[in-house]
């Protein structure tokens, strides 16, 4: 469990790291944009292009920390209630399962509109849309594997007998 987490965490340092990166090219091509174009009179076209790649990277590479840390939108009516271990671990097991189910679907035709779109290149940038679309698998996949570890911390947990209720007491 430790060798996981902690590969997660370098995982995870590294998406914190290209979102970064992302998020400032993002936050320097709207500021060149305004600026050429209300100072200049002359608005730069790779602006929009590479603001908007790069919001979709951020996004989705957000998504999968989010995931991993369980910040996601969560109905906690039923959950909080339950007290015994087992109905929690089967309630908490579902909601694991069918996140995956859905990541697969997100996954599986991601995959396929990123390999449609290799045919495309974009305009100002000259950029095949093949990598732009690529986010969605390469979060999917992130995402499934941080889905593994919440797995394994659930296995865990229900070896030893504990219930986790609150965010706090996950992380």
């Amino acid at each position: 469990m430790d060798s996981l987490k902690k590969c997660n965490d370098g995982i995870e340092k590294g998406i914190v790291a290209m979102g970064s990166i992302m998020f400032m090219i993002m936050l320097v091509a709207c500021s060149w944009q305004v600026f050429s174009r209300y100072v200049l009179n002359n608005a730069a076209m790779w602006t929009e292009e590479s603001a908007r790649f790069s919001m979709c990277y951020t996004s989705m590479l957000g998504s999968a920390i989010l995931l991993r840390h369980k910040g996601h939108v969560a109905m906690t009516l039923l959950s909080n209630k339950i007290t015994d271990i087992k109905k929690s671990f089967v309630l908490d097991l579902v909601n694991v399962i069918i996140i995956l189910i859905f990541l697969f679907f997100m996954t599986y035709y991601g995959w396929i509109s990123t390999v449609s779109a290799t045919k495309q290149v974009s305009t100002a940038l000259g950029l095949n849309y093949g990598f732009v679309y690529a986010c969605v698998p390469i979060s999917g996949i992130l995402m499934v594997w941080f889905s593994i570890e919440h797995i394994v911390i659930l296995i865990n947990n229900y070896r030893k007998g504990t219930v986790i209720k609150k965010r706090e007491e996950r992380d």
